[in-house]
């Protein structure tokens, strides 16, 4: 139960890692135009 526990946390970390990857790359992006 706890291994599982902890690959979910580290799956979410990483969807959110690359969501703030995207936005900030929208974020370069849109300042570059």
């Amino acid at each position: 139960l706890y291994k599982s526990s902890l690959e979910k946390t580290k799956y979410v970390l990483l969807i959110l890692l690359f969501l703030t990857n995207k936005k900030k790359r929208a974020k370069y992006y849109n300042s570059n135009y």
